[in-house]
């Protein structure tokens, strides 16, 4: 009789061991990738999810872009889909260049990605207030067309204020603005 008990013990931790999942291995580190790549890789991932991957030229950017006093980042990154993460890594997905022309559901519009001469699609993503234990607010703004990203001062409803400033492959220049409620872009010459 303890014989059975044991011979069944023993099959249901087999089986319980069994459909364990399988240890995943984690993907061999990029040798481009340096210390510098590696920590904001690790800042990308820890906020945004690993479906998102750094676009390298561009380097990480810092401002107050919300004016709460705080320090902001923006990375550049792509991702196939930036929709399914919202939820889990609390991030907001927002197409304010498609908004500008008027429709910028990012759930019609991420489908229809802009995409640079490598056909990789680029978004910005922000951290505000990234240097806290618990950002303010994450964003990943969509669709914006851009070779060059920078850090500037515009005015805003007559208010100077800290913006992403991007130019195009075509020279166009526009800026990423926070409203005080979500980010807005606006054609050089075309902030209010």
């Amino acid at each position: 009789m303890h014989f059975l008990r044991r011979l069944v013990l023993f099959s249901l931790v087999s089986l319980c061991l069994s459909a364990q999942e399988p240890v995943l291995k984690k993907a061999s580190p990029d040798p481009n990738c340096d210390e510098q790549c590696r920590k904001w890789t690790d800042v990308l991932t820890k906020n945004f999810g690993p479906d998102f991957k750094l676009v390298r030229g561009f380097e990480p950017l810092m401002g107050d872009f919300d004016g709460d006093g705080q320090e902001d980042l923006v990375l550049v990154a792509s991702t196939k889909n930036p929709l399914p993460g919202e939820a889990e890594f609390g991030y907001r997905v927002i197409d304010p260049y498609d908004a500008f022309f008027g429709f910028g559901d990012p759930h019609v519009t991420q489908q229809f990605a802009m995409t640079n001469a490598t056909g990789d699609p680029r978004d910005l993503l922000i951290i505000q207030g990234w240097r806290s234990a618990t950002p303010s607010a994450k964003w990943v703004i969509i669709n914006t067309p851009f070779e060059k990203v920078t850090v500037s001062s515009v005015l805003y409803k007559k208010k100077k204020v800290t913006s992403i400033s991007l130019r195009d492959e075509t020279g166009t220049d526009g800026a990423i603005v926070w409203t005080g409620k979500k980010y807005k872009w606006q054609p050089a010459g075309g902030i209010d």
